[in-house]
């Protein structure tokens, strides 16, 4: 029997299939009692004689996400715990064992590796039986439907939006860490206002708003220290505060300004 396969450890694989030669139920049951004794020679005899059925085990599961290579890996593992763990005194036959540990092995690694999100054992077993079913003509249900949506494999940002499409996805993904061109140009027009209402004032007052505000600074400064700057009394610093204030208020650009901020505490919801 043959398989195309590109892949070079699956030929590999097949290759020693077709070198080893099946096993007789008394040969099998003799290599079983030796593997016991803890012959390794034994143990590893039974493996190969079976790997012909990981194979056939592998082959069944092929429509699933994992590549066969993997599928067959996890067919050994299956196997390798079967020889292990089987107990030839109970007068069943080894393969009926093995076949079990195979499936178990390689259902498991579908469940866990197939898609993005794991789900349980029960509902992975639910999904299956649905589309085994939907083979039949039988439609899936639609809490069925919405487990293959969640388990749905993954997607990389960097793969084309369509088939026709040069734009990735990650091209369109906002990046939350990133400045919002929006806000940025709201802060850029009212700071350009915030300008020319002290452009209006003297230099002086203009200066104490600059400094009790933190404009263009690290942080607000306090009336002492805005008058330690300018060589004043920090009683001198409140006068020429509450004047610009005064001054600011009945500027034009002052209502442009209390306007934008309506605006944006509406938008807000405020």
């Amino acid at each position: 029997m043959s398989y195309p396969t590109h892949d070079v450890s699956l030929k590999r694989y097949m290759e020693d299939i077709r070198k080893t030669s099946p096993i007789s139920r008394e040969e099998e049951l003799r290599l079983f009692e030796r593997c016991r004794r803890g012959d390794m020679d034994a143990r590893n005899r039974l493996i190969k004689a079976n790997m012909r059925f990981v194979l056939k085990v592998a082959l069944q599961y092929r429509g699933c996400p994992i590549p066969l290579p993997d599928l067959v890996n996890e067919g050994c593992m299956g196997l390798i715990r079967a020889v292990e763990s089987f107990d030839s005194s109970r007068g069943i036959k080894f393969i009926s064992y093995a076949v079990w540990w195979m499936k178990a092995f390689i259902t498991k690694s579908i469940n866990e590796t197939g898609s993005m999100i794991r789900l349980p054992a029960n509902q992975c077993l639910r999904v299956r039986k649905a589309l085994k079913e939907q083979g039949h003509g039988k439609d899936l249900d639609e809490d069925v439907r919405s487990l293959l949506q969640t388990a749905g494999k993954g997607m990389s940002f960097e793969a084309p939006m369509g088939p026709d499409s040069k734009t990735s996805f990650q091209e369109i993904l906002r990046d939350d860490r990133a400045a919002n061109p929006e806000d940025e140009l709201e802060k850029s027009d009212t700071g350009e206002l915030v300008r020319e209402i002290l452009s209006e004032l003297p230099e002086r007052e203009a200066q104490v708003i600059t400094g009790l505000f933190g404009m263009d600074q690290n942080a607000p400064q306090t009336l002492r220290e805005v008058g330690l700057g300018l060589n004043i009394s920090h009683e001198r610093v409140r006068q020429l505060r509450d004047q610009a204030l005064r001054r600011m208020r009945t500027s034009g650009t002052f209502d442009k300004l209390q306007r934008k901020y309506q605006g944006y505490l509406q938008a807000m919801g405020a």
